[in-house]
């Protein structure tokens, strides 16, 4: 049961206490109610206060592992060749798209194609196969002919925003395999990197480095061997993110 369907059923059980129960029993039934929420309440204030006193005070190592890779040289290596990975790929699909035909200039395109030896050979095929009623051979043909028309003309320009969102997967996948990274590995890694070469210049110059994160008892933690690391990298490691955003 979801959070919504909860939230009706406790409405609709309110709502038959009002109507079937007196008014001074429902008083009391809201009081009890109101106090109990109110000792939930600091019962679980309590019990988070004291959860991120506890995160607060671990080493920084008993955030590590799962998902949670130590960011040691050998990994920032790997880390590094993802990213690099990514960009070539991003790259090489920008010129794609950049050297697409317009609207205007590929149906011109293809006009020409159809009229050329190898566009009317393969549009005079057509109907042999398909008084032919084989289904494989005319899937076989229409993938002969699309294969030709955008080895003439290129892709479709029409379908450029499927192509770009290929091109976001393609890449990213790129990275992954480039780094021999899990996609939770590698997206914790960028987490974790961006917050720390941000605040490099004012962290602690050795041992573990404790960083507050975006809310009360929240820190970004690193272990000494994480935080020399990545000093030395900084600079690369923000270009690169950067460049992959």
């Amino acid at each position: 049961m979801n959070s919504r369907t909860l939230v009706r059923a406790a409405a609709g059980a309110a709502l038959a206490l009002v109507v079937s129960v007196p008014a001074h029993a429902q008083l009391g039934a809201l009081r009890r109610a109101a106090a109990r929420a109110a000792g939930n309440a600091a019962v679980s204030g309590a019990t988070q206060q004291a959860q991120q006193q506890q995160a607060a005070s671990r080493p920084a190592s008993s955030a590590l592992g799962g998902n949670v890779l130590e960011l040691t040289p050998a990994v920032l290596d790997r880390f590094q060749q993802s990213l690099a990975a990514e960009d070539a790929d991003r790259r090489a699909a920008a010129q794609r798209l950049a050297a697409l035909k317009t609207p205007e200039q590929y149906q011109q395109c293809t006009l020409s194609w159809l009229m050329s030896p190898v566009g009317k050979a393969l549009t005079d095929r057509v109907t042999t196969v398909a008084s032919s009623g084989d289904q494989q051979a005319m899937v076989q043909l229409s993938n002969e002919m699309k294969a030709s028309e955008e080895h003439a003309c290129g892709p479709d320009p029409s379908e450029r925003g499927r192509m770009q969102s290929n091109a976001q997967a393609h890449a990213a996948q790129a990275g992954l395999e480039a780094g021999q990274f899990t996609p939770a590995q590698y997206g914790i890694i960028k987490e974790r990197i961006v917050p720390f070469c941000r605040a490099a210049a004012t962290a602690p110059a050795s041992g573990d480095v404790r960083l507050q994160g975006s809310g009360s008892g929240v820190f970004w933690v690193y272990t000494a061997t994480e935080a020399a690391a990545l000093r030395e990298r900084c600079t690369a490691l923000m270009q690169g993110i950067g460049n992959n955003s």
